[in-house]
């Protein structure tokens, strides 16, 4: 019987669906030309296209029947052969069996040299960080500012609006009628003064008025890679 971590492994390789009862084991079925392949998605940012990378795949019970399209290592097409015949030829060459194109259908098999299979990688990784990534979409950052606050939190808040700023966030700045005075009446002056403070401290972007009350003022930061009108 077959052990319950070989059976997840299997599970995960075929994409396979298990059911359990308390004394079998029974598959169900899959189309082998629905087999999965998998693709390598790199350590990015979930707003950004994932990326494949050429990667060797394990041949198992499952896919070893499975049509491929293969290329050897001259570059020569091989045809259309199974996934346990490829890698016979890979073993017999003593080359690796890698996916290079998993759109495709059949999908698109090379066999390769370890320094071969390295090389490609460092090539994809490479050339993905040279796509220009600056129309990915970014979350809005929010910073309350009290209209008491002391200069040296002022300080910090506008340190942290620039931070954002620089990583490609919108801002949204509440600056609240929270004042150290409660019986203070002016507060439209005060609120006056403070904008005129902010907006000379704030030299890095433009800084416009969303809406304005007795009780707070909502202010907005473009986004460093939005589109200049």
């Amino acid at each position: 019987m077959l052990s319950l971590s070989k059976i997840r492994l299997i599970s995960n390789l075929a994409n396979l669906t298990v059911k359990f009862s308390a004394n079998n084991l029974t598959k169900i079925p899959i189309h082998l030309n629905q087999f999965k392949l998998y693709s390598i998605n790199y350590n990015t940012p979930t707003n950004r296209p994932k990326v494949f990378k050429p990667t060797t795949v394990p041949v198992t019970n499952a896919n070893k029947h499975l049509e491929i399209e293969l290329i050897g290592n001259d570059g020569n097409q091989m045809g259309k052969v199974s996934m346990e015949k490829a890698k016979q030829l890979a073993d017999q060459s003593e080359l690796k069996l890698v996916i290079i194109d998993e759109s495709c259908k059949p999908p698109k098999f090379k066999l390769m040299t370890g320094q071969e299979l390295y090389k490609a990688q460092i090539k994809i990784r490479d050339d993905n960080k040279n796509v220009d990534h600056s129309n990915k979409v970014t979350k809005e950052k929010e910073i309350d500012i009290n209209l008491g606050i002391s200069e040296h939190d002022l300080e910090i808040k506008l340190k942290m609006a620039h931070n954002f700023y620089e990583k490609g966030h919108p801002i949204r700045i509440k600056v609240l009628s929270k004042i150290l005075n409660k019986k203070e009446k002016n507060i439209p002056k005060l609120q006056d003064e403070f904008l005129d403070k902010l907006k000379r401290a704030i030299t890095f972007a433009k800084v416009t008025i969303e809406k304005r009350s007795e009780h707070q003022i909502a202010l907005h930061i473009d986004s460093k890679n939005e589109p200049k009108s």
